[in-house]
């Protein structure tokens, strides 16, 4: 776009002829930057986690990783997970679309199980595959990056990440979370499913 300008610019001064398809072709390019900047926007904080809660934005992704990958992805909601605060639920949701990502490309798993529930003050996300797993810590099968930034994450609102799996026997990721009183009540007034 700042060529197009510079030579819209460099035409102006020699007084070229009929600067309407650059302008046409710049207001394109504009649109275009706009509807990526709308989209990379929508990607950093979903809209459906504020609008419909993240147990619901939770089963919404499922549904869209079956569809697009025909995994056979069963969702269990357990205890109250409607006031979760906006952090953790941005947390759990990144989780659970970096743990699903890995699993479409690596694991060759024909299931997934996927549980969000609360215990007491405690939020917990188990995403369980019947994928070939991996022996963790051995070479080739370290964490990638996707999943050191989700233990990165998870850390930063005070939680745990676990990863559990063995060669032919699948692989397990476990999240815990601590959600303090003063977190509920900050939450209250958000739709949280």
């Amino acid at each position: 776009m700042s060529i197009g300008l510079s030579r819209l610019r460099q035409a102006r001064a020699t007084a070229a002829p009929n600067p309407a398809p650059d302008i046409r072709q710049l207001q394109e390019q504009t649109s275009a930057i706009a509807q990526s900047l709308r989209e990379i926007s929508h990607q950093l904080h979903p809209a459906t986690l504020d609008q419909i809660g993240l147990s619901m934005a939770l089963q919404l992704k499922c549904e869209e990783v079956q569809q697009v990958t025909g995994l056979d992805l069963r969702m269990a909601n357990h205890g109250n997970t409607s006031a979760v605060p906006r952090d953790v639920a941005l947390c759990v949701f990144r989780v659970t679309q970096e743990v699903l990502n890995n699993v479409t490309r690596h694991s060759g798993a024909h299931s997934v199980d996927l549980s969000l529930y609360r215990e007491g003050n405690e939020l917990r996300l188990q995403v369980t595959d019947d994928g070939r797993g991996f022996a963790p810590g051995t070479p080739g099968h370290a964490f990638g990056l996707g999943l050191h930034s989700a233990a990165e994450r998870v850390g930063s609102v005070g939680g745990t990440l676990a990863i559990e799996s063995a060669p032919g026997a699948g692989t397990t990721v476990r999240v815990a979370i601590p959600i303090r009183e003063s977190d509920d009540a900050s939450a209250a007034g958000h739709p949280r499913g």
